[in-house]
């Protein structure tokens, strides 16, 4: 699930949410949806990870970021220097302010994610051992781009 409150992302959180296949949140956080989900939205699954694009004041008094934490689902937020990530599982340090960076975010975000969905697809089919390969030689290939750099 993408999270971003910010009204000038809306458009790119919906637009890299909607290409992932993943949901999104991009107004006013519902109190409950994470500890709440079976009277609010009828079901008892939830997510298995939430990206956080930018969340003012991001911290222990954000409702979604202590929901998860509540639920015990992982999360990655981008975090600013205005920002608390004590309960961000993955915290990002980086300018959640900036149209470029967020858009950055975003594209990065999309592709491993729709990475990570390939991968679970080959695995599901039986080709475990095939999808650790080609995901250990991609992390070798961007490895050496970066040394090349």
């Amino acid at each position: 699930m993408f999270v971003s409150t910010h009204p000038q992302f809306e458009e790119l959180t919906q637009r890299t949410a909607r290409d992932c296949g993943e949901y999104f949140i991009t107004r006013k956080w519902r109190a409950g949806t994470l500890t709440n989900s079976y009277m609010l939205l009828g079901t008892t699954k939830l997510v298995d990870l939430i990206v956080f694009l930018h969340l003012p004041s991001l911290g222990t008094k954000t409702q979604p970021v202590t929901e998860a934490a509540m639920a015990n689902i992982p999360t990655i937020g981008v975090v600013d220097s205005d920002c608390n990530p004590n309960l961000i599982m993955y915290p990002i340090p980086g300018n959640d302010d900036s149209p470029s960076a967020v858009e950055l975010y975003c594209d990065l975000f999309k592709k491993v994610v729709l990475k990570a969905k390939e991968l679970r697809k080959t695995k599901e089919e039986g080709g475990e051992e095939l999808g650790e390969i080609q995901l250990q030689e991609e992390v070798e290939n961007q490895d050496q781009e970066k040394s090349n750099l």
